[in-house]
């Protein structure tokens, strides 16, 4: 196995079938912040249509956002975005890819292979996903 392949990829965010997700035994979604679903260094939800299918198929308790800008040590900006995405951000302090244990520690009771973790970068994202 390659620590940098993606078990999925997909053209944009809006393009993710939740649902498939779901039926191939993932039970939580934590989501990169920065160009996934918003814009860098800012709380405001692009797609907000995209999130919204997501918490739909996950609820809000199974969706978070890992993100090195909004919850890497404490922050106003991981605030903000909880309050407009409706999720929690997950506070960690060390950058990803090295925050795994603060993911498994939010979602209590999963195991590492149930948790989707969405994002566009190799070397952070799905790094991290593997390493998990």
């Amino acid at each position: 196995m390659s620590w940098l392949r993606p078990a999925y990829q997909f053209s944009s965010f809006s393009s993710i079938p939740w649902r498939d997700l779901k039926n191939d035994g993932i039970e939580a979604i934590c989501l990169d912040k920065d160009n996934c679903i918003t814009l860098p260094e800012k709380p405001e939800i692009h797609d907000k249509l995209a999130l919204d299918k997501c918490l739909a198929v996950f609820g809000h308790e199974r969706v978070a956002i890992l993100s090195n800008t909004a919850g890497y040590r404490e922050d106003l900006l991981a605030q903000s975005l909880e309050q407009i995405a409706g999720v929690k951000v997950i506070r960690h302090n060390l950058p990803k890819p090295y925050c795994q244990d603060e993911v498994l520690s939010h979602f209590k009771g999963l195991k590492p292979d149930q948790i989707g973790i969405v994002g566009d970068r190799l070397l952070t994202d799905v790094l991290m996903a593997n390493r998990m």
